[in-house]
């Protein structure tokens, strides 16, 4: 099963190959219709996949890809999952829902 320590690992990869497509987006460089792009998606969703069920699948690509507020409303409960450390005790909080074995 995926550890919190490669969790993290995984997240700083994914939130560093952004900055760095965004840079070179900023340069005139677009890769978000070339062979990089699609190749670097395709590793991540391996990824994803081989760790998450299908609501772990949605729920990450969700919290790394959706420009948006990272709450979850649970019960009439806000329950805030800005920071990588949140993000993973809510996943690990229900395991058996989001993370493969």
């Amino acid at each position: 099963m995926l550890n919190k320590e490669q969790f993290r690992e995984f997240i700083k990869l994914v939130k560093k190959y952004e900055d760095i497509s965004g840079s070179w987006y900023n340069l005139g460089i677009d890769i978000l219709n070339s062979d990089l792009f699609d190749i670097s998606d395709k590793i991540s969703s391996l990824f994803i996949s081989s760790h998450f069920t299908n609501e772990g699948y949605d729920l990450v690509t969700w919290w790394l890809y959706e420009n948006v507020p990272k709450e979850i409303y649970e019960n009439d409960t806000t329950i805030v999952i800005d920071t990588v450390d949140k993000f993973w005790e809510f996943l690990i909080k229900d395991k058996d829902i989001y993370l493969l074995d």
